[in-house]
C-alpha cells in the first residue's frame, strides 16, 4: 500500500491491513480508499460450503479481523474514500453495491451518510466523473428512485423503485440477489445487544452475523 501510494496511485482497492503511515499518506496525497468488503465477507462465512479453498477461506477470515478498524481509523482520519464490491469474486455477483453498502455499516459501523457520500460523490471523483451532472444539476441527470430514505435505513439500496437516465424512466422495481441475507420482513441486522434474530426466507442461507468483525 504505501509503495503505491508513494509512486502516485489514485486509488487503493482493498486496503485492509492499514498502518498509520499508510493513512497519513493516503490524507498527504489525496487518494481515494476503495475498501471492499463483501467478497471477503462472503468468503469468510459460506465459503467452505461453497467450494472456496480452505487456504482462501482462513485468508478472508483474517481479513475481516482488521477490516473494521481499518475502515474506521481511515474515515476518521480524513481519508477520501470510494465504493467498490469486487464483483465477480466467489459467491458475489453484481450488482453488489446494496450489499456492500450494508456491510459498511454493519461491520464498519460507519454512517449511512458516508456509505452514500462514498458511493456517489467519491466514486465519480476517484473515476473522474466529477463534472457528470448530477441530481442538482439543472438538466437530465441519471438518478435511482427508492421508497423511503437509505439515510434511515440502508437496507433500502436493495429495493430500488425506479431507475432513472438522462432524465428518463428506463425501469421499474425490482430487489437484488443479496436481500435474502437480511430477511424479507425483517431487514435490519440483529447486532450484539437486540434482542431478535433476522428472518431469512431461504433455508440454503443463514441468518448474517458480522458479531465478530464489528467495528
Amino acid at each position: 500500500i504505501q509503495n503505491c501510494l508513494e509512486a502516485g496511485a489514485d486509488t487503493i482497492e482493498h486496503a485492509v491491513f492499514l498502518s498509520d503511515r499508510n493513512i497519513e499518506t493516503f490524507c498527504k496525497t489525496n487518494a481515494f480508499m476503495v475498501p471492499t468488503l463483501a467478497p471477503y465477507y462472503l468468503m469468510a462465512v459460506y465459503g467452505l460450503e461453497r467450494g472456496v479453498p480452505e487456504y482462501a477461506v482462513e485468508k478472508s477470515r483474517d481479513v475481516m479481523e482488521h477490516y473494521a478498524d481499518s475502515l474506521h481509523r481511515a474515515d476518521s482520519a480524513g481519508v477520501r474514500l470510494a465504493l467498490g464490491t469486487d464483483a465477480g469474486s466467489p459467491g458475489l455477483p453484481h450488482p453488489a453495491v446494496p450489499f456492500e453498502s450494508w456491510l459498511w455499516t454493519a461491520v464498519a459501523r460507519l454512517e449511512p451518510l458516508t456509505v452514500l457520500r462514498a458511493a456517489t460523490w467519491g466514486s465519480a471523483r476517484a473515476l473522474g466523473l466529477e463534472d457528470k451532472p448530477d441530481i442538482s444539476t439543472p438538466g437530465v441527470p441519471d438518478f435511482v428512485a427508492y421508497g423511503s430514505n437509505p439515510l434511515e435505513d440502508i437496507t433500502v439500496l436493495h429495493a430500488p423503485r425506479a431507475v432513472f437516465k438522462a432524465g428518463r424512466r428506463v425501469a421499474g422495481g425490482s430487489s437484488t440477489w443479496s436481500q435474502i441475507f437480511l430477511g424479507k420482513n425483517k431487514p435490519r441486522l440483529s447486532l450484539p445487544g437486540n434482542s431478535s434474530r433476522p428472518v431469512v426466507t431461504a433455508p440454503h442461507v443463514r441468518p448474517p452475523d458480522v458479531s465478530a468483525w464489528t467495528g
